[in-house]
């Protein structure tokens, strides 16, 4: 089957130009384009990807710096729900990261069960023995553990060691956040056989989510990291959902809510700026996880401000202020500037009768009529 018969014109006439842009030359496009017909060649579900997604994931292996040559293993094309993505391997990411010039090798392994291995976790070493179960004569048995060790130009060298199992294991911070696992074991639940690569190359991207863990961790005063930060970022695309409209909703709300404090309280708080900022992100397209940021961010803000307004008050949360005949315990303020709180009975203990207060209620006559 020839190039063409597996990636249509279409695909290689919108990327040639684009490569071009890039200042890539054409041995290297054509190359590309040839390593990248052996992905689709071999697998069906690649060949029902839109075309737009197959041109998006070439570009990005390019854009990332790596090659989709088979030999080399640095990424491959994939089938994601309908897509055709980019998934970047261990080797491709650890090759970005001596790229940069501040670590000259990797050593990244698994430990098996049967693994003849010593551990100190006190040491600098982290593992001081670790010879691998088939060296012995031994079935390997499950996965426990992976390290990962960066040498450093000066000699010096920083281990990262991490469980497979556990609440922080990369069974639960990596695999099950899958949405690569999660389709996979959804379609085992019927039944259906389908391909996912914790399952037909588990220790590679062990191996992988180990090394993005160390990369956190490693010092950046060296070479430019850009390229680093973008392969992490594309790998990420595994492990998150897209923003629905239940998220984008929250988000528009808190800005909504941000307009009306300063609105109301002619407050000096410079926010188009900012709100633009949140737009722009949210434009881009954004993850679910990217959206909880955001609005983690958002309330932060809107809280800050609240607090603080509060505080011209002369009270805080915890206070507990009177009205009318009623005794009240402030609780904290919503999104919307209204003050929470509870009431107190007789006895001075808390009721589950709620109350709601505004910050004139706080204020005596006169300074009320300043903030109006």
């Amino acid at each position: 089957m020839t190039q063409l018969a597996v990636i249509p014109p279409e695909i290689e006439q919108a990327l040639v130009p684009r490569f071009e842009q890039l200042g890539i030359d054409e041995k290297k496009v054509r190359m590309e384009l040839s390593f990248a017909a052996q992905h689709i060649e071999n697998n069906s579900y690649l060949q029902k990807c839109p075309a737009n997604t197959t041109i998006n994931a070439i570009l990005n292996a390019v854009q990332c710096g790596l090659t989709l040559s088979p030999l080399a293993k640095e990424c491959y094309l994939v089938p994601r729900q309908g897509k055709c993505e980019l998934d970047p391997s261990y080797i491709g990411l650890a090759k970005t990261i001596t790229d940069t010039g501040a670590v000259t090798h990797f050593v990244c392994q698994v430990i098996y069960k049967n693994d003849d291995y010593i551990l100190d976790l006190a040491s600098e070493k982290i593992v001081n023995r670790h010879t691998p179960a088939v060296l012995l004569g031994k079935e390997k048995g499950n996965p426990i553990a992976c390290y990962s060790i960066a040498h450093f130009p000066d000699g010096k060298r920083h281990v990262e060691f991490v469980n497979i199992e556990g609440k922080d294991g990369i069974y639960e911070t990596s695999r099950r956040r899958s949405e690569s696992w999660k389709y996979y074991e959804s379609q085992k639940a019927q039944g259906r056989t389908v391909s996912c690569p914790w399952v037909t190359d588990e220790e590679q991207m062990i191996r992988k989510a180990t090394i993005k863990r160390h990369v956190s961790k490693l010092p950046r005063t060296v070479g430019d990291w850009s390229l680093v930060d973008k392969i992490v970022d594309t790998d990420n695309k595994d492990y998150s959902l897209e923003a629905g409209q239940q998220e984008i909703g929250a988000i528009n709300r808190l800005l909504q809510a941000i307009e009306m404090l300063v609105d109301a309280y002619s407050k000096p708080v410079d926010t188009e700026e900012y709100a633009n900022q949140i737009e722009e992100r949210m434009a881009n397209g954004l993850t679910i996880d990217q959206a909880e940021d955001i609005k983690q961010e958002l309330t932060k803000f809107i809280a800050s401000h609240y607090k603080a307004q509060l505080a011209e008050t002369g009270h805080e949360i915890g206070d507990v202020v009177e009205r009318g005949e009623s005794v009240i315990v402030i609780k904290g303020v919503n999104m919307w500037g209204k003050i929470r709180g509870v009431y107190l009975n007789d006895d001075g203990e808390e009721t589950k009768k709620r109350a709601a207060l505004y910050f004139s209620d706080l204020l005596g006559e006169d300074e009320a009529e300043e903030t109006n």
